[in-house]
């Protein structure tokens, strides 16, 4: 994301480079779309049970479930699936009893649960992803010149185009053909680029009339890097992979506003 506008306008990326840049950060929400449709919590999960349950033997303890037997510990997931166990176990209190020579089970009520977990995704947001940046995190300047302004632009410009400068080599970019271990090395790699990037501005000067900016710069390149994060090693936590991919379109519209904010301060000076 280049910085313009104002006397600093002509301060901007090599076009060519910018256009790699986009075309990597475009490339990333077709992944995005595509991560959502192999999340394992599905598939995984009930072939696993559909295989094992002709195993459990009469009154099988709710521990041998294998769809309830995985281990997500604190995590969204985790404890989804520990309310499922116990909500079960509450409605079969006697294991599984065979009937016809099939296991058998009585089927909770899941409202409550559900709405738990509707709760509990909603409460996931953009803020929960960020950190929180102090003032003495920061190097700030006292020159709050044009000249100094103009300064943070270039650096922060030549910050960002020099970690989006090039694609990776090692990764299939071709969408026709890029399997989805190439999405998620992508994913990885557009994630570590963010955090080299915030390393870097984290000890830019910015001059303290334009410190907020510089903060919401910092704080939104780091959810943006988490939301990544988290797609990547959905597995660790599925159904909070899920709830937090459709951020990335807000994630997108408020590094659309900052820009344009700084946009218009810079035209005031």
């Amino acid at each position: 994301m280049a910085i313009s506008g104002g006397r600093t306008s002509k301060i901007c990326y090599n076009k060519l480079k910018m256009r790699k840049a986009k075309k990597i950060l475009a490339f990333s929400t077709v992944l995005v779309s595509l991560v959502v449709s192999v999340f394992l919590i599905r598939d995984g999960f009930d072939k696993k049970a559909v295989s094992q349950f002709a195993d459990l033997g009469q009154n099988a303890p709710i521990e041998n479930f294998p769809l309830l037997n995985v281990n997500f510990e604190n995590t969204l997931t985790g404890t989804y699936i520990q309310k499922l166990t116990e909500s079960l176990q509450a409605a079969n209190p006697n294991g599984f009893p065979i009937i016809n020579d099939n296991p058998t089970a009585n089927v909770p009520d899941v409202t409550d649960i559900n709405q738990w977990l509707e709760r509990e995704t909603t409460n996931i947001n953009i803020d929960s992803l960020k950190p929180v940046i102090n003032d003495n995190d920061l190097r700030i300047s006292e020159d709050q010149s044009t000249e100094a302004i103009a300064n943070y632009v270039t650096q922060y410009n030549l910050i960002f185009e020099k970690h989006f400068n090039s694609l990776p080599v090692n990764i299939n970019l071709n969408v026709d053909t890029a399997t989805l271990d190439d999405f998620m090395k992508l994913l990885d790699w557009v994630s570590e680029q963010f955090k080299k990037i915030n390393k870097d501005l984290i000890v830019l000067p910015a001059p303290k009339n334009i410190i907020s900016l510089h903060k919401d710069l910092i704080r939104n390149n780091a959810a943006e890097a988490a939301l990544y994060d988290l797609i990547v090693n959905y597995q660790r936590d599925p159904l909070r992979a899920m709830a937090i991919t459709p951020l990335r379109n807000q994630i997108i519209k408020e590094k659309q506003e900052i820009r344009t904010n700084f946009a218009n301060f810079l035209k005031t000076q």
